[in-house]
């Protein structure tokens, strides 16, 4: 049983997906000490550990792909799983060897929840050194990639790739790829590809490619393709191609094609061709031999054709057909001759066909002097005056007419078509039909007249120089009033923005308070003053208007316009006698740079961490003995702020503010405007509480 790992079954759905705590029956420090992989989608387990031990899968990203409660569930994102989709899971504990969980730092009190702690890193870290062990060899297999060197014997089944030589022998089968070379025997089967040289025999079947050369005998059946050279015996059957030279004896089939020589005996099977030179006997059935074969002693049952271009051996097997691979021009022509039966008749322009008996014939090809049986037509939509370009056929010639440029038309011959274009035709007069232009292409909105037929109303048209049509309509002035204004301007004494009258503009009169207009039939506008009191101003008499009166007309209200006169009222120049508290203007804010004297009488400033400095005075200079308070306020956690003065700013003794330095410390600073330019700071009254 693993002691850091557990696998399961996942199915995708629409929104996210989770593996509940019970399921990880491991326990764990980190959250992120869990590793999560995923198999690829209806991969079985068996598929997926196998491409777990060859490292082929990537570890999810935590709290990217995955996350894991504080109860232990373990949640998918949405997008890491597919809907409806089933996956093999891999959940397991990875608890880092190069980082201490747990480090103890001197004077630190050690608590047993620490020593716990560290304790599980190294236990849990044995226990997966262990699992990992039993993922390296499990029940006599290894199941992982080998990169070095195996120099002794395998027992087992050899599952993963093995990168470097097996100088061992192999007794188990192998499944995995061998890239190196193989001196010992190996008893089990080849699954994999297998590129180095075998040196000892190989038992079992090899079902893979075998790239390199097979040295020892091989029993088995080849269904991969041998593309090394073959020395020792084939004793079993061999699908695949064989590239190499077969040195030793063939005696199962080879249904594949052999490249390289078969020095050998064959006495299976040859259903594929065999390119090189067969040196050895062949006692089964051959396939198709281009190659030289030096000694053929019995050929049953020819399967193929065998071509020999040896010197010493020649084999001659009568007429060969087309379809076993005939060579030479002459040989096929020679062929095609006895099969159709040609004659000295058949001459050029005959091609080879199929009578009604389904033999291949030779016959005139259609059309070859007269032409084939066929026409052209035109077509069209069957309106309006057309012509079609075909004329007729002659002989194997289809005639079509050409076209011709008439007056004001120009053809263009392209390269796959010819452009029609017209060259704008003559200029109408008055005894000739012909082309006119518009004098402007602004399209008129306002409907034409209805037709009058008024005498002394009808003009011709002409055609300027341009060559626009236009119509010359004669007309009389016969106004004789030369003193017209075009515009005038019209404004009132307060207007600003005078207003232009143009000629057929209306200019309407409005009558004010107190103000009539009436407009006569020739046009006289009279304006009249309505108003009757003669009383132009109040001069505070008996007569004419009274006080209320006028402040009635003047819409002032006392004590809401205009203040009551009174004893106790506040004037400039007069000294005051306060009986009612007066609160000053007062600004609660963070520190400012440039405090606002025309504003603010008193100043609540919180300091900010570290300098806190004064610029210049911009509002000093109108308000020259004004007084008033600075409040500086300590801020509540960080450093102690500070008080920077600029030169506009005068303390005691010129030595500067030195201010509480406590968290919320409050502070009081009065001061006094004494010129411009020129702020008198009092002693600071600290750390009021």
């Amino acid at each position: 049983m693993a002691n850091s790992k557990i696998y399961t079954t996942v199915t995708g759905t629409a929104t996210t997906e989770v593996i509940a705590a019970s399921t990880i029956t491991f326990p764990y420090l980190k959250k992120s000490h869990l590793e999560v992989r995923v198999s690829n989608v209806g991969e079985t387990l068996s598929a997926f550990k196998t491409r777990l031990a060859a490292g082929s899968v990537t570890a999810e990203t935590f709290n990217t792909d995955y996350s894991v409660a504080d109860g232990g569930d373990l949640t998918f994102v949405t997008a890491t799983l597919a809907d409806g989709s089933a996956y093999q899971v891999e959940v397991k504990r990875n608890s880092g060897i190069s980082t201490r969980y747990v480090d103890f730092v001197d004077g630190s009190i050690v608590t047993e929840a620490n020593l716990d702690d560290a304790q599980k890193q190294q236990l849990y870290v044995s226990q997966e050194l262990q699992d990992n062990k039993a993922t390296l060899k499990e029940d006599g297999s290894i199941a992982a990639d080998i990169t070095g060197d195996i120099t002794g014997d395998v027992t087992g089944n050899l599952t993963g790739n093995v990168t470097g030589n097996v100088t061992g022998n192999v007794t188990g089968n192998v499944t995995g790829n061998l890239t190196g070379n193989v001196t010992g025997n190996v008893t089990g089967d080849l699954t994999g590809d297998s590129a180095g040289t075998h040196t000892g025999a190989v038992t079992g079947n090899v079902t893979g490619n075998v790239t390199g050369d097979l040295t020892g005998d091989s029993a088995g059946t080849h269904t991969g393709a041998v593309t090394g050279n073959v020395t020792g015996n084939l004793t079993g059957n061999v699908t695949g191609d064989v590239t190499g030279d077969v040195t030793g004896d063939v005696t199962g089939d080879v249904t594949g094609d052999v490249t390289g020589d078969v020095t050998g005996d064959t006495a299976g099977t040859h259903t594929g061709a065999v390119v090189g030179n067969v040196t050895g006997n062949v006692t089964g059935s051959s396939g198709s031999t281009t190659g030289n074969a030096a000694t053929v002693t019995t050929i049953p049952a020819l399967t193929g054709d065998v071509t020999s271009s040896g010197s010493s051996n020649a084999t001659t097997l009568g007429t060969v057909p087309i379809a076993k691979g005939g060579t030479g021009a002459t040989a096929a022509q020679a062929a095609i001759d006895a099969l159709t039966g040609a004659s000295s008749s058949i001459t050029d322009n005959y091609v080879l066909t199929k009578n009604s008996s389904d033999n291949a014939v030779w016959a005139a090809a259609p059309g070859a002097s007269s032409g084939e049986a066929n026409t052209a037509s035109n077509v069209g939509s069957g309106s309006g005056t057309e012509y079609g370009i075909f004329k007729q056929k002659t002989s194997v010639d289809l005639e079509l007419k050409k076209l011709k440029e008439g007056s004001g038309v120009t053809l263009t011959e392209n390269t796959n078509d010819i452009t029609i274009a017209s060259t704008g035709g003559s200029t109408a007069t008055s005894s000739a039909e012909g082309l006119v232009k518009l004098e402007d292409d602004t399209v008129q909105s306002v409907a034409a007249s209805a037709v009058s037929t008024t005498a002394s109303r009808t003009y011709g048209v002409q055609l300027n120089s341009s060559g626009q049509a236009v119509i010359n309509v004669p007309w009389v002035d016969t106004d004789t009033n030369t003193n017209q204004l075009t515009t005038f301007t019209v404004s009132a004494t307060t207007d600003t923005t005078p207003t232009t009258i143009s000629q057929g503009d209306d200019l309407m009169f409005t009558a004010g308070t107190g103000i009539t207009c009436e407009t006569t039939a020739d046009g006289t506008v009279t304006i009249a003053n309505t108003v009757t009191n003669t009383d132009t101003k109040w001069d505070g008499g008996a007569t004419g208007l009274t006080a209320g009166t006028g402040r009635t007309s003047l819409g002032l209200v006392i004590g809401t316009d205009v203040m009551a006169h009174a004893t106790g009222n506040a004037v400039l120049g007069a000294t005051q006698t306060w009986t009612k508290a007066q609160t000053p203007a007062t600004q609660t804010a963070s520190f400012s740079t440039t405090p606002d004297f025309d504003a603010y009488q008193n100043f609540i400033y919180t300091l900010a961490s570290g300098a806190n400095t004064f610029a210049a005075a911009t509002t000093e200079a109108g308000n020259v003995g004004q007084t008033g308070l600075f409040v500086f306020i300590q801020p509540s956690s960080g450093s102690a702020g500070t008080v920077v003065l600029h030169a506009d700013y005068e303390s005691v003794g010129g030595s500067g503010l030195t201010v509480s330095a406590a968290n919320s410390a409050y502070d009081i600073v009065p001061y006094i405007i004494k010129a411009d330019n020129s702020i008198l700071l009092g002693a600071p009254q600290l750390a009021f509480s």
